[in-house]
């Protein structure tokens, strides 16, 4: 199958929301690569573990959360900066600095965090920004393996379930790429890229009444659906009619 999707994955509408969500849904600022699920900030002043049941100490945890916030609210930089002025290693650290590294362009960087990730309790995601920053080289074969790692690893994933289901849609693999989408939102009904992307695949595939079903039961604006009813499918990828 002819992989025609890369310059899919960069397409950025006007409106934000409005853009077709795939593996680089950026920001205007061009901060964002992908914004993971991570637990909520924490000011408890009590010792934590880490997702891996790494000791995180109070201040670190201050830090951590705090990184996570800037990253969250598109500030790659601001967040790395905070990593920067703790020493913990723990992998909660590790994954957060790799993701920002990205976000930053500095995805040779990235990559050999990711790597260093890969044999710890967090490899799903590892793979998923390995795959990722594959996009961004246009090395598909590498995308392709460390998509399936990272899906295989973490099957409840939605963030991955959803990628994996836009690389899919933009090969052509439809009915694949339904199920994922389909299995991302049961997962996290609050996952709207994975709305949206199912709507485009819809009206990609001529399914007009069911992209509308979708719009309804998960409460797509109108002109969203409208917006992506401008895209196609062609030799160059996912464009606007």
């Amino acid at each position: 199958m002819r992989r025609m999707w890369l310059a899919s994955l960069l397409v950025l509408l006007q409106s934000a929301c409005s853009t077709p969500s795939g593996f680089l849904a950026e920001s205007q600022q061009n901060e964002r690569a992908v914004v993971r699920s991570e637990p909520a900030v924490n000011s408890s002043r009590t010792q934590r573990s880490g997702r891996c049941g790494d000791a995180i100490t109070p201040s670190e945890g201050l830090v951590l959360d705090l990184a996570y916030e800037h990253y969250n609210d598109g500030r790659a930089r601001s967040a790395l900066a905070h990593l920067e002025s703790v020493k913990a290693t723990a992998p909660d650290f590790r994954l957060l600095q790799a993701d920002a590294l990205s976000a930053t362009g500095q995805v040779h960087e990235a990559d050999k965090v990711y790597e260093a990730l890969l044999h710890s309790c967090l490899s799903a995601s590892a793979y998923h920004g390995l795959a990722l920053n594959a996009v961004k080289r246009s090395d598909f074969d590498d995308v392709d393996r460390y998509m399936g790692m990272a899906r295989q690893l973490d099957p409840v994933n939605a963030d991955i379930r959803n990628d994996n289901g836009y690389r899919l849609m933009l090969n052509g693999n439809y009915a694949q790429a339904e199920h994922e989408f389909h299995t991302a939102l049961e997962i996290n009904q609050q996952q709207s890229e994975s709305a949206h992307n199912l709507i485009l695949l819809y009206l990609l595939t001529n399914r007009a009444s069911e992209a509308e079903q979708i719009a309804q039961q998960y409460q797509v604006d109108s002109n969203v659906v409208q917006t992506l009813n401008q895209y196609e499918i062609s030799g160059n990828g996912l464009q606007r009619r």
